[in-house]
């Protein structure tokens, strides 16, 4: 029992360091500073002189870290830096009349940060606290900053705040040499550099198929390291259950009987699904392609620093956490725009602005799409008509045609009427589209579009020929919303293509240029062009029940669910 209730005491430290840590860069935000940069800041006005070196050994971080959170604050008029007239090898920094400025608002920042916990417990209880977390940073060895090696410091968070050396009041019980950090790799408690370390810990979900045919899909406390080199730490807000997402998830398993408990789901997948999937047989893996969420903490890289406090969005191949570790060179920061508004800010729109540069790169100026109304769809639609390439929808709903209309489409054809291949012919006739892009899969769609392709392609023959006309008819395949199998007719001659198509791959082959135009242009058209909606949002237990799970497993169009980790 005294073990549960320690183990149960430490928790509840973490978290309620995770609440002030929350308020404490809300308070710093005005001020364009994260928390090491504030602590620096503090530093050299008690000292009024530094070098490089004695910040990095003083704050217990590597020279190249200090020198990106130094080269900021330089550059925006705070700390002016001198030749060290022993050392020419070595420079000296002071703060600017503007960086004293700045010190003070700190302090009043630290202070502020006294009174949330003052207000919360009362200020006797308040005093406790900052007694005993003050001894508890003593006993870990920690202390502040350029104080001196003997020198301790207990008189409230603030104070012992500015002896910490991880961007966060997390780690207001440590001080040099004491530093909180967790490893998914590492025991709970690991000892570094004189101290004891403690990262980051959230739910994340988990799938994993065994070799017998169980799925099971689960939430587990993760810890997260802290971010090196290139990678930012992203309390993650927002992030969608793609069709993507949907095949690591719940697969072809039977979800109507599966045995659903909180927070957790044992499904059984069929014999011939699970044998497709042998190559991930006992791998616990992560899900998530995409969402958004704030940077809370940063590498050394200069590309991962100027993300530090901004909401981004990302791919990190993990989303369903409420924390994830992702590549800042991945993540488009949105300004204004808020989570929701980010978080399917880069499959769907870099999906269907691929879409026409792979049609443009093959010399095409016409598209035909299988999936008209859904939010790719919608999005394809939009930028076909600002990019003036011409465009034809599939839909199966009449709701769906006018849908479609209504944001400018000439050519939208529905599968369920009797006299669905005539108009789709005539789609094709009108526009010149032999090319066309496809997220079914499965089933006879595909074959349904090249025989429209076709009958056009003949009407346009001179003579016969038995090997069919020679008019190139390619469709790619993008997606498995049907898992059955491809389905083909020898009805469309031998001039056609069949080929898959996906993100990464092409992202890759067009090269950095081109990927960054394409960001560009959908950060500029977020609310616009590339705008989403959304049927439902759920946290993570919620996203696996029963209710929940047969309804965004059955894929229908526009009914796409929005999962929240912290709601």
């Amino acid at each position: 029992m005294a073990s549960e209730k320690q183990g149960a005491g430490v928790h509840l430290l973490f978290h309620s360091t995770h609440l002030l840590e929350e308020r404490l860069r809300e308070l710093l935000r005005p001020l364009g500073l994260h928390a090491g940069q504030a602590r620096v800041i503090h530093a050299l006005g008690r000292v009024n002189e530094a070098s490089q070196r004695q910040l990095s050994s003083e704050f217990n971080v590597t020279p190249a870290s200090m020198s990106q959170m130094t080269k900021r604050l330089v550059s925006n008029g705070f700390i002016k830096v001198r030749e060290d007239p022993k050392d020419k090898r070595s420079t000296r920094l002071s703060l600017t009349e503007q960086g004293r400025q700045l010190r003070d608002e700190v302090v009043a920042v630290w202070h502020e940060v006294d009174q949330i916990v003052i207000d919360a417990i009362g200020a006797k209880n308040a005093d406790q606290l900052f007694a005993q977390s003050g001894r508890l940073r003593d006993a870990l060895g920690g202390r502040a900053p350029m104080t001196g090696s003997d020198k301790r410091e207990t008189t409230s968070v603030a104070r012992l705040h500015q002896g910490g050396m991880v961007p966060g009041i997390r780690d207001f019980a440590c001080g040099h040499g004491a530093r909180i950090g967790f490893s998914p790799t590492s025991p709970l408690i690991e000892k570094r550099q004189g101290g004891f370390c403690m990262a980051t810990t959230g739910k994340q979900l988990f799938t994993t198929l065994e070799a017998d045919g169980t799925l099971t899909v689960a939430l587990e406390d993760v810890s997260f390291a802290d971010p090196v080199q290139n990678q930012v730490l992203v309390r993650m807000e927002a992030a969608p259950i793609n069709p993507s997402d949907l095949a690591i998830l719940v697969g072809g398993a039977d979800m109507e009987n599966a045995d659903y408990t909180p927070g957790k789901f044992v499904a059984r997948m069929p014999e011939a699904a699970n044998a497709a999937s042998k190559a991930r047989h006992g791998l616990k893996l992560p899900a998530g392609n995409e969402g958004a969420g704030t940077v809370i903490a940063a590498g050394d890289s200069d590309a991962a620093q100027a993300l530090m406090g901004q909401r981004v969005s990302c791919v990190p191949g993990h989303a369903y956490s409420q924390y994830c570790l992702a590549d800042a060179d991945m993540c488009l920061p949105l300004g204004e725009h808020s989570a929701e508004e980010g978080a399917s800010a880069f499959v769907n729109p870099m999906t269907a602005l691929g879409f026409v540069e792979t049609a443009r790169a093959d010399g095409q100026n016409a598209i035909l799409h299988t999936v008209g109304a859904s939010n790719l769809g919608q999005m394809l639609t939009r930028i076909c008509k600002e990019d003036g390439i011409k465009l034809v929808n599939i839909v199966r709903k009449t709701d769906q045609v006018e849908l479609l209309k209504g944001l400018g489409s000439d050519h939208v054809v529905n599968s369920s009427e009797d006299d669905f291949m005539d108009r789709l012919s005539d789609a094709i006739r009108d526009t010149g589209a032999f090319y066309g892009f496809d997220p079914v899969g499965g089933g006879t769609l595909v074959d349904t579009a090249f025989q429209a392709m076709e009958q056009v392609a003949r009407e346009q023959m001179s003579e016969y020929s038995r090997y069919g006309s020679n008019q190139p008819k390619r469709m790619f395949i993008y997606g498995r919303l049907d898992t059955g199998p491809t389905i083909l007719t020898p009805s469309y001659g031998f001039g056609w293509t069949l080929s898959g198509w996906l993100l990464f791959p092409f992202l890759q082959s067009v090269g950095r240029e081109t990927m960054g135009r394409m960001r560009q242009r959908v950060r500029d058209n977020l609310t616009g062009t590339f705008a989403s909606s959304y049927k439902s949002r759920v946290t993570l237990e919620e996203m696996l029940t029963k209710d929940a799970v047969m309804d965004y497993r059955a894929m229908r169009t526009g009914e796409k669910y929005l999962v929240t980790p912290w709601a």
